[in-house]
């Protein structure tokens, strides 16, 4: 048994025996805290504290993972660990050693534990609303200022709660999600720039419609109204890139370089309408979104397969209707078993 006695609210959270305790009581571990609780009295407000956080989560009921969901939610956890420790370095609590402990575990604290982690970190060290969605789920929410956002499926926004003292209106981005800005202004009547932070690039706007998505180290945003100005985050000396309406900004982890081009602004956010449009689009770009989006690995079993392509519109709402479109497309044997989707010839 852990040594409780140092623990805080955030220890208590990652322990498999305290969260088993919460979530799935028994006879043995009730009279485990119970009598714990009574020899600690001392401890009683961060339980109290660590118990409050789980309890206001939403768990699933069977937190079964695969292999992909599984590293997609620790690259998640990793991402996320890694910003609180750049923006709140002063104020952070036992950062580094709870993320190499996160790598290990198992079981509950594997697909549970990190939310409420998160939880406590965004509750206890910032004024900070945080949504996220499941995979083949979207949520449209409207933002302090008034702003629409659509939050693509497996994604995540974050932004201060209130925004009225606030000289810029900043939104931090995982994933995809589409925007539809306000003007607003400051109390000098100064119009305040809407900012999205998201992997590789800083988007800033006035009053626009866009669309942004960070996956694979790759981010991507494509404008339809309005006007945005991208700042790259991986090169600083790098000139601003403009976008005017029609026009797709890309960039990824590995050239560093804001690449521009015209483009169907629709088809890239045509998953806001619960459809994907591909246009000579190989299957390995296929197979990504079955993975982003719904969380599902996907295994060829011919490899060649990846490399043949596709044109045409699927809708996302259905994912059955989705792989059989795709099997009379290919002419291929598509069978989905244990959250695997597997492609035969």
């Amino acid at each position: 048994m852990n040594n409780y006695e140092s623990y805080k609210a955030v220890d208590f959270i990652a322990d498999d025996y305290f969260l088993n305790w919460v979530l799935s009581p028994n006879p043995e571990n009730k009279i485990y805290w119970k009598q714990w609780l009574t020899e600690h009295p001392d401890k009683q407000v961060e339980v109290q504290k660590a118990i409050a956080i789980v309890k206001s989560l939403k768990f699933r009921e069977e937190p079964s993972l695969n292999s992909f969901q599984k590293a997609r939610l620790l690259e998640k956890i990793n991402s996320r660990i890694d910003q609180i420790e750049s923006n709140k370095k002063s104020n952070v609590y036992a950062i580094h050693p709870m993320k190499n402990r996160l790598r290990f575990m198992g079981g509950i604290a594997a697909s549970l534990v990190i939310v409420a982690i998160l939880s406590y970190f965004f509750i206890n060290i910032s004024d900070t609303t945080t949504v996220d969605t499941d995979f083949a789920e979207k949520k449209e929410i409207v933002l302090p200022d008034g702003s629409l956002v659509i939050i693509n499926s497996n994604s995540e926004i974050s932004y201060a709660s209130n925004w009225e003292n606030k000289s810029e209106r900043e939104v931090w981005l995982e994933g995809e999600a589409f925007f539809e800005v306000e003007k607003a202004t400051g109390k000098d009547s100064q119009p305040k720039t809407f900012i999205v932070h998201s992997g590789n690039v800083e988007v800033q706007v006035l009053g626009t419609t866009f669309n942004v998505g960070d996956r694979r180290g790759e981010t991507k945003v494509t404008l339809l109204t309005g006007k945005v100005k991208l700042e790259n985050k991986l090169n600083k000396d790098a000139e601003p890139l403009f976008l005017e309406p029609g026009e797709h900004a890309e960039i990824s982890t590995e050239d560093k370089v804001l690449k521009k081009s015209k483009v169907d602004a629709q088809k890239y956010a045509s998953w806001v309408n619960n459809k994907l449009i591909f246009e000579n689009a190989e299957l390995l770009e296929i197979k990504h979104v079955l993975q982003d989006n719904f969380g599902l690995e996907v295994i060829f079993e011919d490899q060649n397969l990846l490399k043949r392509k596709f044109t045409g519109i699927i809708k996302t709402d259905n994912i059955e209707e989705f792989l059989r479109t795709l099997e009379l497309s290919f002419d291929v044997n598509v069978t989905k078993e244990n959250g695997k989707i597997i492609f035969q010839q």
